[in-house]
């Protein structure tokens, strides 16, 4: 049966690779070796599957699972660089492909997330299962805005600290700020955006989970001077007690538009947050309409997950 198994995923695992696009792809299995994408494209990436079991950890675990799995020893790339470049052009589309796992992999991602309520120990147990690692540690490979969620590259030579800072541009430009609006931030992180959203004159209020984050955040607004309005908690609830904001950003990705949010929203006012699986999220741009929201998604993103009684 087990053999079965491996054999069935095996097939769907490939003919989902049938619609890679953008690069070309060499998949070297023990026995024979495929040739997916466009041979031409400047971009080539080999991927080597040492063991068979690598095929239904992919399709049932998604890019957890993938990561795990090269941990393993499971799989190996000569190029690890190229290979992710070439599946971050393809996020969209092998989530589609594999629609069905996909929706199996949400599936028990909500199931373990119901396991793993939000109670005030649970919720220790949770931030330290996705957040609890030194800024040393990110210092290591991350631009001095401490942002770790993607990036938004306009040109092949753009820095990451270029493409950090595009990012951010493009989602207040989401927003339409104009100066004395109210923004809600969720997620202050290292306070990057925050000062962006300062710099540009907007009211800022901003929610964290991570204490640590949180406090060095609070330093580097004390030293440049910035007035802005911070506490620690679950920012997927939002912050009523200053509501209605013309503004909402959330930088981590939500397996649904949070309610509390969008109730806070003022008339004409816009929420920008990631949605989607844990794999790939869309921008979601939420505007206020009286009591109707209109919604606009742009694909292909990747952000960390949203943690909380709302979130994941």
């Amino acid at each position: 049966m087990k053999q079965i198994l491996r054999s069935t995923a095996k097939k769907l695992f490939l003919s989902m690779l049938e619609a890679l696009q953008g690069g070309s792809l060499e998949l070297v299995l023990p026995d024979r070796t495929f040739t997916f994408g466009d041979v031409r494209s400047e971009l080539s990436a080999q991927l080597l599957v040492h063991r068979e079991r690598f095929f239904a950890r992919a399709l049932l675990g998604g890019d957890t699972a993938i990561g795990e799995a090269y941990m393993d020893g499971d799989w190996s790339s000569p190029d690890l660089v190229s290979l992710m470049r070439l599946a971050v052009r393809n996020l969209a589309q092998l989530e589609k492909s594999n629609s069905f796992f996909s929706s199996l992999s949400r599936f028990a991602d909500r199931l373990r997330h119901r396991l793993r309520t939000n109670t005030v120990e649970g919720s220790r147990r949770n931030i330290h299962a996705h957040y609890d690692l030194s800024n040393e540690f990110f210092r290591l490979f991350l631009d001095q805005s401490m942002v770790y969620s993607c990036a938004w590259y306009e040109t092949a030579e753009d820095s990451l600290e270029t493409a950090q800072v595009q990012k951010l541009d493009r989602i207040c430009q989401k927003l339409d700020l104009q100066p004395g609006d109210r923004v809600l931030e969720i997620g202050t992180g290292s306070g990057y955006q925050s000062s962006v959203l300062a710099v540009l004159g907007a009211r800022v209020f901003s929610i964290e989970r991570d204490l640590d984050l949180l406090a060095g955040a609070r330093r580097m607004f004390d030293r440049l001077g910035y007035r802005i309005a911070t506490k620690g908690g679950d920012g997927t609830v939002g912050w009523s007690e200053f509501a209605p904001y013309h503004g909402i950003i959330v930088t981590a990705g939500a397996p649904d538009v949070p309610r509390p949010l969008t109730g806070q929203l003022a008339d004409g006012g816009k929420l920008v947050i990631p949605v989607g699986s844990r794999e790939v999220q869309s921008l979601v741009v939420i505007t206020r309409r009286g009591e109707e929201t209109e919604r606009r998604e742009i694909e292909g993103f990747k952000f960390v997950p949203l943690i909380g009684k709302m979130g994941w």
